[in-house]
């Protein structure tokens, strides 16, 4: 289960999730500026944490004990100040993420088959940049491209979650993907 949080949200409340072992997928608004004691506690399949915020929201108390990742996704620019606040007592790996709807069409980015049982393939116009990483965040392989398309076999890696971020003329977007 993805959560959107809605845009008028500036709080998130104590134990708001709190063990919901449905939540896999967490997308934070930059209309939130606090995040209360417990709010994403022991969610243990929450494995994708993303935050629109271009300044850190403040945190209560062991708001994200417990979770499936380590991993945050912020915009570009912001990976520094997220490093210098409470956020990094949760996220040993901070990432940055951007997805702007104006200039790319993320339904124009195709990553396939997924689940992968080899190679992957990515399709998008005029990729630049192509970064894999593992679930606890370390980069697995980088290159550079000017290629529409990419391939790579994911057959000397165990299976697991990696996160692909393709880097297009356009823009930044970051897709998961499970390896069988």
């Amino acid at each position: 289960m993805n959560t959107n949080i809605p845009d008028s949200l500036t709080i998130i409340g104590n134990n708001a999730f709190w063990g919901c072992s449905g939540l896999t997928s967490i997308t934070i608004p930059n209309s939130v500026t606090t995040i209360d004691y417990l709010a994403f506690a022991f969610c243990s399949n929450l494995t994708t944490v993303i935050s629109y915020s271009q300044t850190p929201p403040s945190l209560g108390s062991d708001v994200f004990v417990d979770i499936g990742t380590d991993i945050l996704f912020v915009p570009q620019n912001c990976v520094p100040l997220y490093e210098a606040s409470d956020w990094r007592n949760y996220f040993t790996n901070i990432l940055e993420y951007y997805e702007s709807i104006a200039e790319i069409d993320i339904n124009s980015v195709s990553v396939y088959p997924n689940p992968i049982a080899g190679k992957m393939i990515v399709e998008a116009d005029n990729i630049k940049n192509i970064s894999i990483f593992s679930v606890s965040g370390q980069l697995i392989y980088e290159t550079p491209t000017t290629d529409d398309t990419f391939e790579y076999d994911f057959g000397k890696h165990g299976a697991g979650v990696y996160l692909v971020k393709i880097e297009t003329a356009k823009g930044i977007v970051t897709r998961k993907v499970t390896v069988k």
